[in-house]
């Protein structure tokens, strides 16, 4: 899972246009000097880097809710990349595309569409313009990245050319790993710290952003696999409540068995448990949760990352995640989100959802790709399941049945597939449980209870590039390479060296780049066709998705065994046993 995130991660930074000029924007907290660039060849797009939404979380402040940043004197740069929180590092992230780690971290970037025929470029020091409000206030999208909950930064999506598009994007670092996600399930660590995080940057948006000639009214969350399941909780968490107001969930949702930690589950280590091994490795105290956590807030950060990602290597599992403990210590949500969708208690807004066709291809070991044999099959099952779903030995001794009930449902019946065709099937079970049918679940309870339009798509485009076996298909983070219009970069990694796009793939990323703004813009990714898609919402009684591909077209033909919906999260006898 890390090594996939790390690659998709890569293909994300590309190399900013030269500007043509600074820009400045006077906010609330001080003023900022930004860059203009000319983003192909006909618009202008401006990007202030580095900025802070909220001070450092050192010292007193780690394990803590985030405070509002300070105001600063004189202009502040914000023409270079800041640092990234705290992290392990990922082996396959080349060294141009990399940033030093700090836990003055909590900043974020904005990349604002500018119309500077109308802007006041008269100020007496060359090439300097002052930003002013033109056109309207406009649309704002905020990014949040994936990375397991572990690692990446927003510095690796270059947002000028979906803000050309006529939005503002703003992406945003949050605390990861241990840092943003440690949770002793009371006060002294009430956790969540990563997503509270992003509430801040909110609050900062909602506060700041129309410095920015950005509409505080029209928000829309936005991530992908992490941060996808993070903005799936947000429409829960209370909070967040009215900070946003449409969110685009892409590979990940609540009710994804990776998505949250629970405490007194038999699903995985508990969140207190995950904190005692954590403060055992670095001889802190394990037997008073306030001793813990006062002694971790004297380690190291990086001494803490390197021993959570030890337990997560013993373990091959995401240990520090969001977390429900079945209080309200962080003010985010006392209920586990399959009851949060139960009784309609999440954020009645448009949203937009969905995943790529072939998610999981990691599930599968083919290095002679040639298929894998039934026994193959069994076996890599087995691992998925026992990975994905850490339970008490009671359930384990029943994973044989689990196994049958999955070749049950998925083999054709009265056939033996072949090696090719077992390998897909395997696929295809790993990528319902992990994302597709938890997705479907959800986006059910959500038309189930509100008016709002939601909307469904299928990611099934692969590039004529793509240098991956062609059994791969379109996995995890293939469909984030087209929402930032990766092929009008000028640099890009695929997976560790420059290639040429096609017509077609600028087209594609042309096409859902319009999509994805028109949706944040009017709650309707399609108010208008877009180069001949109509896209219409999920209904129960039409439960109908946008197919994204070469020829994108909508279809009705999702059928999932129900073998791969989503269990009960207090009682996973439901899937294991």
């Amino acid at each position: 899972m890390y090594s996939t995130l790390s690659v998709v991660l890569c293909m994300l930074s590309g190399v900013l246009s030269a500007s043509d000029q600074s820009v400045l924007v006077t906010t609330k907290y001080g003023e900022l000097r930004g860059s203009r660039s000319l983003v192909s060849g006909q618009t202008h797009v401006d990007t202030f880097l580095n900025i802070p939404y909220a001070q450092p979380p050192v010292g007193e402040g780690r394990f803590r809710a985030p405070e509002p940043p300070v105001e600063w004197s004189g202009v502040r740069d914000a023409t270079t990349f800041g640092p990234r929180c705290p992290q392990p590092n990922a082996p396959e992230d080349p060294p141009q595309f990399t940033f030093p780690d700090d836990e003055d971290c909590l900043v974020l970037n904005i990349y604002k569409v500018t119309f500077p025929d109308n802007e006041d470029c008269s100020s007496s020091e060359p090439n300097i313009c002052e930003a002013s409000e033109n056109s309207g206030p406009l649309p704002v999208m905020v990014w949040i990245h994936g990375g397991a909950y572990t690692y990446g930064t927003a510095n690796l999506y270059d947002s000028t050319h979906i803000a050309s598009k006529g939005v503002i994007v703003v992406t945003v670092n949050y605390r990861l790993d241990a840092l943003g996600f440690l949770c002793t399930e009371d006060d002294a660590a009430m956790g969540n710290y990563g997503l509270l995080d992003v509430i801040r940057a909110l609050q900062w948006v909602r506060d700041t952003i129309s410095a920015f000639n950005g509409d505080p009214n029209n928000v829309t969350i936005f991530g992908e696999s992490a941060g996808s399941g993070m903005t799936s909780l947000l429409l829960m968490a209370k909070k967040a409540r009215g900070l946003f107001h449409k969110a685009i969930m892409e590979s990940g949702v609540s009710l994804s068995p990776w998505a949250v930690g629970l405490a007194r589950s038999k699903v995985q280590p508990r969140p207190l448990d995950q904190v005692k091994t954590l403060s055992g490795k670095l001889g802190c105290d394990v037997t008073d949760t306030s001793a813990m956590v006062g002694c971790l807030r004297t380690k190291h950060a990086m001494s803490i990352i390197n021993a959570s990602w030890e337990m997560n290597n013993e373990f091959n599992q995401i240990l520090f995640r969001p977390a429900v403990t079945g209080g309200d210590h962080d003010g985010l949500f006392d209920v586990t989100p399959e009851n949060a969708l139960t009784h309609d208690q999440f954020a009645h807004v448009p949203t937009l959802r969905g995943f790529t066709k072939d998610e999981w291809t990691h599930v599968v070991s083919d290095a002679d790709n040639d298929g894998i044999s039934f026994e193959e099959f069994r076996q890599s099952l087995r691992k998925f399941l026992t990975e994905m779903f850490i339970v008490q030995p009671a359930f384990h001794n029943n994973m044989d049945t689990t196994i049958d009930r999955f070749t049950q449902a998925y083999l054709p019946r009265g056939t033996y597939p072949d090696p090719e065709q077992l390998r897909q099937i395997l696929i295809q079970i790993a990528s319902d449980v992990m994302f597709i049918a938890p997705t479907l679940k959800e986006i059910e309870s959500h038309a189930k209870n509100t008016a709002e339009p939601q909307y469904l798509y299928r990611f099934s485009y692969r590039s004529a590039l793509a240098k991956s076996p062609s059994w791969q298909g379109v996995v995890h983070g293939d469909d984030i390479i087209y929402v930032f219009g990766v092929p009008f970069l000028s640099e890009f990694i695929w997976p560790a060296e420059p290639q040429n796009w096609t017509r077609d793939d600028r087209q594609l990323a042309d096409d859902v780049m319009t999509l994805w703004a028109n949706f944040a813009k009017y709650g309707n990714p399609t108010p208008t066709a877009v180069n001949g898609i109509n896209w219409s919402p999920w209904t129960k009684t039409t439960p109908s998705y946008l197919d994204i591909a070469s020829h994108s077209q909508m279809e009705h033909d999702l059928n999932i065994p129900s073998v791969s919906f989503p269990a009960s999260v207090e009682n996973p006898s439901v899937l294991i046993g």
